[in-house]
């Protein structure tokens, strides 16, 4: 953004913000008072401001040289909730309370969670306090709560627990903690215990958090879960008009949008997909059939196509290799952060160590960890550079896409691959749909009809021996973490499933909605005592508050609505495996029809 619109929207930030700070420091009192002093009558005002201008501008896939202001492309998302849709314009469009806005990939909830932090500094009627933090940054260092710190430290505050409480219960503070999804696996649980303890007990705070579908935020019952609705096709003029696209284009682009596949058509549904069609189509006239190929397109739409559209401009390649010799380096280093599990951002010591792994898989593409940097970041700005010395992707998907683009071309080694991916479900399950496509035949043959199949045995036997105590056993294991507590007239369930397959994430999905609609509530706590007295099965009893495992929950309530349920993922799965072997059947009959002998 240019020196001189950076002021001035410098100054329009702190215009807006003066009035909301100083009458919250105003209204507090001894200790708390002096640790907002900067909050005293615009003290400061101006470095706080530059924190939410920080927030407003962000580099996208058109804006390779320059971070863009949110406003000048964001097209208003619609949210699903209780069956009714609305388009967000602010934070009073949501739902009261604590809220997870969830979404597929590429649907912009970044985006999303940032305007909608903005959106709370212009709204005059709300005269709310939006603290902004990227869970991607937590690590074992690094808590939730100190990362809460560092943003109210941005912003002039000097915080503690009290500050929290105050600010809270004055209804002045929203927290929005944009993607749950992102956080290391081994650090979801702390995470989820850190997000509870702050809303129980900090009365009036209000946390807006985005994830992926089916993750552990959803399961907190104090959080109402939207879900960001797919660009109609009613939506593709007005969003293309947005980013910019010129009335001409825009005509030409709807029209390939119309004649393509249905598949695709499908696919082109989220802000990041739709981004993707503009690009490919300004380089190559024409919107590919595959969706998978969209991605391997991106690839030189951004580092050679996209330049050449520039007239007098040539962006220099540090390396030196040849595009496809890059692209495959690029897609072995995806490849190796995958097998790390060190997801979306990388200091400097993970980027080297990935990058030293990855060269030696493409020996033909040799060259430096900086030169290939300075190109990914520089030229191709499939990643970018963030804080001191952290590289991130540009978005997740990009990430999945070429990780699994390296994984299609192991040749040899695609058994095996397959068979170790088998227990990483949960970090590979992006990358996997993108070899569902790009790598069909070996995926099912030894990924999909191995490993699913597998687990549809399993449940099979489990649902024809008809024994409670078997169901049971299978329902508990779909859940890493599973426990159900009431406590002040609220009940809370805790069903973290295992991730462990597909057919397994679906399964535990169906069950967990069976489950949270056990009559928990209606349970007195005497029920719950005599249950205890008389049950091998565990259960916490401290004064009113009642905490107990699965094993209790179906000896309490039953397991024939979970049984039903697994009855109907066994059934929907027949059919897909079922499917999936004709599929394979026709690679191995094409291959066996085609005529090996050659004249000599």
């Amino acid at each position: 953004m240019p020196e001189a619109t950076t002021l001035t929207v410098v100054t329009s930030v702190a215009r807006l913000l003066a009035p909301v700070l100083n009458s919250v420091y105003g209204a507090a009192k001894g200790s708390i008072k002096s640790r907002l002093q900067s909050w005293k009558a615009g003290e400061d005002l101006e470095k706080i401001s530059e924190y939410y201008v920080r927030l407003a501008s962000v580099k996208t896939i058109f804006s390779r040289d320059e971070a863009l202001s949110i406003d000048s492309f964001y097209y208003p998302s619609r949210v699903s909730f209780k069956k009714r849709r609305k388009a967000v314009n602010g934070l009073s469009d949501l739902p009261d309370g604590c809220v997870v806005v969830e979404g597929v990939v590429g649907q912009g909830k970044s985006i999303f969670m940032r305007h909608l932090a903005l959106s709370m500094l212009t709204d005059t009627n709300q005269q709310k306090i939006p603290v902004f933090v990227e869970l991607r940054n937590i690590t074992a260092k690094n808590s939730l709560k100190s990362l809460i710190w560092k943003a109210l430290q941005a912003i002039g505050v000097n915080p503690d627990d009290e500050v929290i409480n105050y600010l809270s219960k004055e209804q002045k503070l929203v927290l929005v903690l944009d993607g749950f999804d992102e956080i290391l696996e081994n650090l979801v649980i702390d995470t989820i215990a850190e997000i509870s303890d702050l809303k129980n007990l900090n009365s009036g705070l209000q946390i807006i958090v985005s994830s992926r579908p089916q993750n552990a935020i959803q399961n907190i019952p104090e959080f109402k879960v939207v879900t960001l609705e797919p660009l109609r096709s009613s939506d593709h003029d007005a969003f293309l008009k947005k980013l910019g696209v010129d009335s001409t284009r825009r005509v030409e682009l709807l029209a390939a949008i119309k004649d393509s596949p249905e598949d695709i058509q499908d696919a082109i549904s989220t802000p990041l997909m739709m981004s993707i069609v503009v690009l490919v189509y300004e380089s190559v006239n024409q919107i590919p059939p595959y969706l998978s190929e969209f991605f391997s397109a991106l690839f030189h739409v951004v580092f050679t196509q996209h330049d050449s559209l520039k007239e007098a401009f040539r962006r220099k390649h540090h390396t030196g290799l040849p595009e496809n010799k890059l692209q495959h380096l690029f897609e072995a280093f995806c490849f190796v952060v995958m097998q790390k599990s060190y997801g979306r951002t990388l200091s400097t010591s993970k980027f080297h160590e990935c990058f030293e792994k990855a060269v030696k898989y493409v020996p033909d593409a040799k060259c430096s960890a900086d030169k290939f940097r300075a190109d990914i970041v520089g030229v191709a700005c499939l990643m970018l550079e963030e804080g001191v010395g952290e590289t991130t992707f540009l978005h997740k998907g990009i990430l999945d896409y070429f990780a699994a683009a390296f994984a299609a071309r192991l040749e040899a080694l695609s058994e095996s691959f397959y068979a170790s991916i088998a227990s990483a479900y949960r970090n590979w399950k992006v990358t996997l749909q993108f070899l569902a496509n790009i790598d069909q035949h070996r995926y099912l043959k030894y990924y999909y009809l191995v490993v699913v199949s597998e687990e549809l045995e399993e449940l099979s036997t489990v649902l024809r021996e008809l024994e409670d105590a078997d169901v049971a056993a299978y329902a508990i294991g779909l859940f890493g973490e599973a426990e159900i507590q009431q406590a002040g007239g609220i009940t809370r369930f805790t069903l973290m499933p295992t991730f462990r397959n597909e057919l397994a994430e679906v399964a535990a999905s169906a069950c967990r909605e069976e489950i949270s609609s056990f009559p928990v509530f209606s349970t007195t706590t005497d029920q719950f005592k005599d249950f205890a007295l008389h049950s091998r099965k565990h259960i916490n009893i401290a004064d009113n508050d009642v905490t107990f495992g699965l094993d209790a929950a179906f000896e309490l309530y039953g397991i024939d609505t979970v049984r039903a349920a697994l009855v109907r993922v066994e059934e929907e799965y027949f059919r897909k495996i079922d499917f999936a072997t004709k599929q394979l059947q026709e690679y191995e009959d094409r291959d066996a029809e085609i005529d090996m002998s050659f004249d000599a």
